[in-house]
């Protein structure tokens, strides 16, 4: 529970300070995601739509960084519960034709999944809450946090988009 309040305080800050435009549907990551022809050119995308935002900035401060990753997080998040939504269906129908390997105790993929989905949450939150307990009294530090999410979230989503479409 600490961790998660460190990082939201650290992430949200200055609640009252001057915030970053958020592109609606962050068309930089969506059309560098629809060009990508191979999974290092799909993690490349990651940061674009959070780049143009702080290049768009002038003068942007540590907050107003940390408010245009925070953006692309989101979106991000979006899509990883889209993903991970379409990797849970495949995972059933791959359960369904192993019926007999699970009735002989083999594990249910759906289970993994959600094990695996909870074990990375967790994960991200003490790997991030690590990332911003070294650079504590630094103004940088909820701009290393926010990348941090970003990365984690980001590549969590390309994993299981990964998986969704494996086998088919």
């Amino acid at each position: 529970m600490f961790r998660t309040l460190l990082l939201s305080a650290l992430l949200l800050g200055g609640a009252g300070a001057a915030q970053a435009e958020e592109p609606a549907d962050f068309p930089d990551t969506e059309s560098c995601l629809k060009a990508a022809r191979s999974d290092s050119a799909r993690r490349a995308c990651i940061g674009v739509s959070a780049k143009a935002c702080r290049a768009a900035l002038p003068n942007p401060n540590p907050l107003d960084k940390a408010l245009c990753i925070n953006a692309e997080t989101e979106w991000w998040q979006d899509q990883l519960a889209l993903a991970y939504d379409r990797m849970m269906k495949h995972a059933a129908t791959l359960d369904a034709r192993h019926l007999d390997m699970i009735a002989r105790g083999a594990p249910r993929l759906t289970d993994d999944l959600v094990e695996i989905q909870d074990a990375w949450k967790d994960w991200t939150e003490w790997r991030c809450t690590f990332d911003s307990m070294l650079l504590r009294g630094e103004p940088r530090r909820m701009v290393v946090v926010a990348d941090c999410m970003l990365q984690q979230t980001a590549g969590q989503t390309l994993l299981l988009e990964r998986g969704a479409n494996y086998h088919r």
